[in-house]
């Protein structure tokens, strides 16, 4: 078992999740189901539970530095980057578009399949 945060930047994982809190509160209960230990630290408190899952809306540098791996989206505070580094904390950048958007021509391009 690992522990995983989760840093959701400003992306909130609440009542009004959407987009890409909605696909790092998915991820993190995929993670803990295959039994993993994960935190989010999302901008504000949630209600949301899952086992194996936290939301916290605590300090990032104090998640990644107890971690044994951080996942960050499009916006890492570099700070917390470097916090994660000299921890030794494997950095997973999810930053892909998401399936559903797949369909949308200045994503798909030619190469949907490929992408």
């Amino acid at each position: 078992m690992s522990g995983i945060g989760i840093l959701a930047g400003p992306y909130p994982v609440d009542d009004q999740l959407g987009g890409i809190g909605l696909r790092l509160w998915e991820i993190a209960q995929v993670l803990a189901d295959a039994g993993h230990q994960v935190t989010i630290v999302a901008p504000r408190p949630s209600d949301f539970t899952h086992p194996g899952v936290t939301v916290s809306s605590g300090r990032p540098e104090e998640v990644a530095a107890a971690s044994d791996a951080v996942i960050t989206t499009d916006l890492p505070d570099t700070r917390v980057l470097l916090t994660a580094y000299e921890h030794g904390t494997i950095l997973v950048a999810e930053n892909a578009p998401p399936i559903e958007h797949l369909h949308f021509g200045s994503f798909a391009g030619p190469n949907a399949e490929d992408l």
